[in-house]
């Protein structure tokens, strides 16, 4: 049997075998002294501190000069002084229960007619930075145990752009709470019984406010039924809530919600989900009528997004997973029956209106940076075709949070003079109706106490 020499056998050379190391060697150190930076407690609050800031800061007439938008005004503010907030609770609206935009409405019945478009609004952004209270918190570090991650999770998500529909309305604060009780949900097990009973009241509004539980649920039955982890009222609060939800739905969905046509086909779909999705994310809402108007651009957007939550799906841990199926079982059940229009064919309208039905890709784009950040951190352990990957995802993460902060800032709302018409109707005799214009082009309801 003839033995190969040992001058036949490749050579690995030195200089190939030791050029990765000093780069994998400097981005651990870099990692590991980032990590200490922002695990010192003092950093960490700032950082929170500068988050709500960031976020609040957005669209500052929310808070300087607050007005209803939308069904914040026409539908819970309006039903809650009009029928009662009791009354107004106990309807359905868009054929389900949606508990928290109610309860936020029946808060806002105590402050003066002038102040209540304030008490919404700060209660929107609690909603909106509730995620980020949560992601600091030590049941959240097995999830992600560097410091480093969260704050890059922090920054882009305080900057993420295209965020005009879902910014400081209770309206559309349903999907941040979403995103909330998702991390609540693979959350570590809470220790005491504040925590048990935080936990159970998360579940509860969730699943009474709106058809999300539909998606949740499932995950917390199986979830429950392989571990035993002590997350039992999640399953048990979850599918009571769906079947409450889904029997709502069987019932008035065929005569609550609009009968527009969906024009439903997958080059519209490759365009939704390359431009208000992929592509927003990365370069911001300018690059959304760009991406619509041109289907190639759209396809590699398209492409680029699809291989990251692949891989990160592949790779990835369970929570990671778990959040990008929640996310799009809840954009492809969106897409099945999309509230943007009255008229005309929804998808059509979604992908040519670069903000109609921008609510719908919020998780999916969520999802789609918590995949991002996660394959980046991977760029000093991977190896071969992963560290590229891995660097790859770094640059677009960097891109995604430059545009972010390029795209920061959010257009005002058109002043339509809610406190001088709100002062107005304070004047009016019991029993007289008044019609209040609201953004956006809306006009709200009220009948005089």
């Amino acid at each position: 049997m003839r033995t190969r020499s040992r001058s036949q056998v490749p050579a690995v050379s030195s200089t190939d075998a030791t050029a990765a190391l000093p780069v994998a060697a400097t981005l651990r150190r870099l990692r590991c002294w980032l990590d200490a930076l922002f695990a010192r407690r003092g950093a960490r609050a700032l950082l929170f501190v500068l988050a709500i800031l960031g976020i609040c800061v957005r669209r500052p007439d929310a808070l300087l000069h607050p007005q209803f938008w939308a069904e914040d005004g026409v539908v819970w503010y309006a039903d809650a002084y009009n029928l009662g907030a009791w009354n107004a609770a106990l309807h359905a609206e868009s054929s389900y229960f949606q508990t928290l935009p109610r309860l936020v409405a029946g808060v806002a019945l105590l402050v003066p007619l002038p102040w209540a478009p304030l008490l919404t609004n700060v209660a929107a952004l609690c909603v909106e930075a509730a995620p980020l209270l949560l992601l600091w918190h030590r049941r959240w570090d097995t999830n992600v145990a560097s410091p480093t991650a969260r704050v890059v999770l922090m920054a882009w998500y305080v900057l993420l752009p295209n965020q005009q529909e879902v910014h400081a309305n209770v309206t559309n604060a349903q999907w941040f709470f979403a995103l909330y009780t998702w991390m609540v949900f693979v959350a570590a097990p809470p220790l005491g019984w504040t925590g048990r009973l935080h936990d159970a009241a998360v579940f509860l509004l969730f699943g009474l406010s709106g058809p999300f539980c539909i998606c949740l649920a499932p995950f917390a039955v199986v979830r429950w039924w392989r571990h035993r982890d002590g997350h039992a009222s999640a399953a048990v609060l979850l599918s009571l809530t769906m079947l409450l939800q889904l029997a709502s739905l069987a019932a008035l969905f065929p005569v609550a919600r609009q009968h527009s046509s969906l024009g439903a086909n997958c080059v519209v779909l490759l365009q939704l989900l390359g431009s208000k999705l992929f592509g927003a994310m990365l370069l911001g809402p300018n690059a959304v009528h760009r991406l619509l108007r041109c289907g190639w651009l759209a396809l590699v957007a398209f492409s680029v997004g699809t291989t990251i939550l692949g891989l990160a799906c592949w790779r990835g841990p369970g929570a990671l997973r778990s959040l990008i199926l929640f996310a799009m079982g809840l954009l492809a059940a969106a897409l099945v029956a999309p509230n943007v229009t009255p008229a005309g064919d929804q998808w059509e309208v979604m992908g040519h209106v670069a903000m109609a039905g921008s609510r719908y890709f919020l998780l999916p784009m969520v999802a789609t940076m918590a995949a991002m950040v996660w394959l980046g951190s991977q760029v000093a352990a991977a190896n071969g075709w992963r560290r590229g990957v891995a660097a790859a995802c770094c640059v677009l993460a960097a891109i995604g949070i430059y545009h972010g902060a390029v795209h920061y800032r959010l257009q005002a709302f058109a002043d339509l003079g809610f406190a001088a018409r709100a002062a107005a109707f304070d004047a009016l005799p019991p029993g007289t109706p008044m019609l209040i214009p609201i953004n956006p082009d809306w006009q709200m309801r009220l009948v005089k106490h």
